[in-house]
């Protein structure tokens, strides 16, 4: 086999049933430390996510959850289909500080974000082991609170990134490059619907109940005795 038969596969957080790290160096090449040629900490991550054998105090040992969610809200918002957590294992950096929570996603190579046609796409994509991180209430509660954040105040009818675009437009006028200003709104009004589907997702139209039991609570039975007493401490 000289390799030329060997296409492309998209990196992706799935475990290979083998904690051999030539498993997983054609797809995640280490960019640092490259001597020590160690992936252990990483094959202990996607052991964990690509088996869906976690729990919440187990993959916060290993990775930084708020740094993963917040790179997943930005690059879901726009629609950044280039990249692992949307729909292709590439276009990131998979980062372990010396000191610090653990793995965390970088971004890198954002060229194909806020294209026409991609307003609708899902926030999050479904490469394998991407869903069993992100889709957990730990995590998706953390995803949900950024995109609330995009939505609320940096891009639908936010004044402050028309203020910073308006001036983008005016800086580059007459030097061939293009930037309009009213394609970004027009995306940002598409997207709003989106974006908020996901979040509301499992939850929209949930009827609101009360489903303690019908025995008697404090509120129902007069305390006449507790109430002396709180008096008594109130009004010396």
């Amino acid at each position: 086999d000289d390799g030329t038969t060997r296409s492309s596969r998209n990196a992706d957080w799935s475990y290979k049933n083998s904690d051999n790290p030539i498993r997983y160096h054609s797809e995640w090449i280490m960019r640092s430390r490259e001597a020590d040629y160690d992936y252990g900490s990483f094959i202990e991550f996607v052991r964990a996510v690509g088996t869906n054998s976690f729990d919440e105090a187990t993959i916060t040992r290993m990775a930084d959850l708020d740094m993963l969610c917040l790179n997943a809200a930005v690059r879901g918002y726009d629609a950044d289909w280039d990249t692992i957590t949307t729909s292709r294992g590439k276009n990131a950096y998979f980062f372990r500080p010396k000191e610090g929570k653990g793995w965390m996603l970088l971004h890198w190579d954002g060229d194909r974000v806020f294209e026409g046609g991609h307003e609708n796409d899902a926030i999050i994509g479904g490469l394998p082991g991407i869903q069993n991180f992100y889709g957990k209430p730990y995590t998706k509660r953390r995803v949900n609170y950024y995109l609330q954040k995009l939505l609320d105040e940096h891009t639908k009818n936010s004044a402050r990134t028309l203020a910073w675009m308006q001036a983008e437009e005016a800086a580059v006028a007459g030097s061939g490059v293009v930037m309009t200003t009213s394609y970004y709104t027009n995306w940002f009004n598409t997207r709003e619907a989106a974006a908020r589907n996901y979040i509301t997702a499992g939850v929209s139209g949930t009827a609101f109940a009360i489903s303690t039991s019908s025995a008697a609570t404090p509120n129902d039975t007069p305390q006449p005795q507790r109430h002396r007493a709180v008096d008594d401490l109130r009004h010396p």
